[in-house]
């Protein structure tokens, strides 16, 4: 009986090639649509689901909601310099902290320029994220300021099949090029990784200069940077916490806001800390409006590719 339909199958599309070959062309255009956007959800619904500690990993974010005739909401990521570790130092939940800030692109080695995305990181950085050292030890590898670790692409890159560990190379700073020795090498940092970058130094480099030396301890300036915190194991922060540790680093503001007309001194606070967790960052656009993805576009990408494998479907029956 199969081999009955199946000739029976044979015979109509060779009865009918341009209806069938337009048939089964769009069947396989519906197919191919809905698993390139399928295979496009997933990954973005991946990212930085690698990090063990992903769990216990947020970014701080500030958040407002002002009332009254200036009334206005919105998030984004904090920046100021003392927040991590006045964090860790306030805050008995969070383990650790991570302070991440983008730099320049232009390495030297040899003499010859080379473009590396150079990202300035605290310490701290592969002991709370999961990006394994080839070798390094991940708490001491960026002790010193003028410490650098690059991935292994990188590493062919600069140096080719040579073992770059103790070598050096030259960072541009500005108007001129400062030293820095390769102290690590490590795994190339995975595709759905929100944090991106391949090579990394203290962040103590941007302490260091007049701008950080200025916003050091100074909580109204800022310098670009994103401020992670890693939670211990099963230990939660609630906003009422993060309402008494932003008051003492903001005494005045509550009055500031009321003064203003922003606020009518009911509640906590207009304005505080919040946390994101990692695994919400990539698509977080209400924190991150310019650097996350919309949960709602992927699925809008689903959908209208269903809907084109379910027309391809219906045409080929």
């Amino acid at each position: 009986m199969v081999m009955h339909y199946f000739k029976i199958g044979l015979r109509n599309l060779r009865q009918r090639k341009l209806l069938s070959f337009i048939n089964i062309i769009g069947l396989s255009a519906g197919l191919a649509c809905f698993s390139i956007f399928l295979l496009y959800a997933v990954k973005e619904f991946s990212y930085d689901r690698f990090n063990i500690n992903a769990d216990n990993i947020y970014r701080v974010y500030d958040w407002w909601s002002f009332t009254g005739e200036k009334a206005r909401s919105g998030m984004e990521p904090s920046s100021a310099t003392p927040l991590g570790p006045a964090m860790k130092r306030d805050l008995p939940e969070v383990e650790n902290f991570v302070r991440l800030k983008d730099g320049g692109d232009a390495v030297r080695v040899d003499g010859k320029d080379q473009a590396v995305h150079i990202l300035f990181a605290d310490p701290s950085l592969f002991s709370v994220f999961t990006f394994p050292l080839i070798s390094g030890n991940p708490s001491t590898v960026l002790n010193e300021p003028h410490n650098i670790v690059i991935m292994e692409a990188t590493a062919r890159q600069l140096f080719g099949t040579d073992d770059p560990v103790g070598k050096k190379l030259s960072l541009k700073t500005g108007d001129h090029y400062e030293p820095f020795t390769v102290s690590g090498i490590a795994e190339n940092v995975p595709q759905n990784s929100s944090i991106r970058f391949e090579a990394v130094t203290s962040f103590d480099n941007i302490l260091q200069t007049p701008d950080g030396k200025a916003r050091m301890s100074n909580w109204n300036m800022t310098i670009g940077i994103n401020v992670y915190v890693q939670l211990r194991r099963n230990a939660h922060i609630v906003p009422e916490q993060l309402a008494v540790f932003r008051q003492k680093y903001f005494p005045d503001e509550k009055a500031g806001f009321i003064k203003s007309g922003l606020w009518n001194g009911k509640g906590l606070s207009p304005s505080g800390y919040g946390l994101q967790p990692l695994r919400k960052v990539h698509t977080g656009v209400d924190v991150d409006r310019w650097g996350a993805v919309s949960v709602k576009d992927i699925w809008l990408l689903v959908c209208i590719a269903a809907g084109i494998l379910i027309i391809a479907c219906i045409n080929f029956t």
